[in-house]
């Protein structure tokens, strides 16, 4: 996995994650886990993930879990994915709010905030 983002309105990505489960065939469930700042303007109810076969799809949120007093909250996706057959796939996603300050990107806040499982 691998995290970096960007900033328009407001920033607020710091991390993400994406896991997935294997239910049957070649069904996976995938579970994408954010972690943004929760007084930010900038908030996503949904996201877009690109499964890595050419198609994507946009997920809701299913839950938001507050982390106060540290103006954070962790955002959870879920949604089942079925692939075509076997092959290598490469999961991802891209958000152009990334948080400000990121000590060892710089100027965080111009890039995009993208991770990805393979």
């Amino acid at each position: 996995m691998l995290c970096v983002s960007s900033g328009a309105f407001a920033t607020h990505n710091r991390s993400g994650t994406i896991r997935y489960r294997h239910i049957s065939g070649y069904k996976y469930e995938f579970t994408v886990t954010t972690c943004t700042k929760s007084s930010s303007e900038a908030d996503r109810p949904e996201l877009e993930v690109q499964w890595g076969d050419g198609s994507s799809d946009t997920i809701p949120r299913i839950s938001i879990e507050l982390i106060p007093p540290y103006d954070v909250q962790i955002n959870t996706y879920v949604y089942e994915h079925t692939y075509t057959g076997p092959a290598s796939y490469i999961v991802s996603v891209e958000d152009p709010n990334r948080n400000a300050g990121v000590v060892n990107i710089s100027n965080s806040v111009d890039k995009v905030f993208a991770f990805k499982r393979n």
